[in-house]
């Protein structure tokens, strides 16, 4: 009985340090949005820094790159919509340089004093659920929109009362997504609201465009209050 208990020690601490190694392997592997951050000696050391604070969802080994990089450049046009736009010239294509309306956004945007009330997004594991959930059946049905959004958010416990959601479809990477939600009023809208502290983003293949993205915000957790 004793040799039985002790193997099953043995073999639970086994499982615990095989486990521990995966999380630490996810963790280290494509953990930051930044990691691929081109022209790095035109970035001052203090927009390096205030580039990577925006980078919040680097430890959420739950969401895949595009999902963190999505995060990442909402914070940037929420907060640091001057380094945004400088992200635009010094790390992408020229073909997001004929982008007039996101242009004009950014640059409202970057003479207003909106960004001073607005907050640095943070991820959330139940957003993230919510998101999953609608990218997945979207893609397999093939729906577009936003059906049953309180639902999904009850279903994964974010019983927050302030939330909303942008979806893109046919776009297959981070920055597209962002373009195409800056260029959308409803989606922009979204995207600088003031009230959304918290957020989850998922993406799937979809059946009809290929593959689609959702984001879905909420205002602060009961723990963000607390602090």
């Amino acid at each position: 009985m004793q040799t039985n208990i002790l193997n099953r020690t043995r073999y639970l601490l086994i499982g615990m340090k095989f486990w521990v190694f995966i999380l630490l392997i996810l963790l280290l592997t494509n953990c930051s949005a930044t990691k691929n951050l081109n022209h790095t000696e035109y970035y001052s050391s203090e927009e390096k820094q205030k580039i990577e604070l925006c980078n919040t969802a680097r430890y959420a080994w739950y969401m895949g790159y595009d999902s963190k990089k999505i995060i990442m450049l909402v914070n940037l046009v929420r907060v640091y919509p001057f380094l945004f736009k400088k992200y635009i010239d010094l790390q992408t294509d020229t073909i997001y340089r004929n982008h007039a309306l996101m242009y004009s956004r950014i640059n409202k945007r970057i003479n207003s004093n909106n960004p001073i009330s607005t907050c640095i997004l943070k991820p959330s594991f139940n957003l993230f659920l919510a998101s999953k959930i609608h990218s997945i059946y979207s893609g397999i049905v093939g729906e577009t929109g936003h059906q049953h959004l309180t639902s999904r958010l009850r279903i994964t416990l974010n019983f927050n009362r302030i939330y909303g959601e942008n979806c893109i479809y046919g776009y297959h990477g981070g920055f597209e997504a962002i373009v195409g939600w800056i260029e959308s009023n409803c989606h922009y809208q979204n995207m600088i609201q003031p009230y959304y502290y918290r957020t989850g983003v998922s993406g799937a293949r979809h059946i009809d465009y290929g593959i689609n993205y959702v984001q879905v915000f909420s205002g602060k957790k009961w723990k963000d209050v607390l602090r």
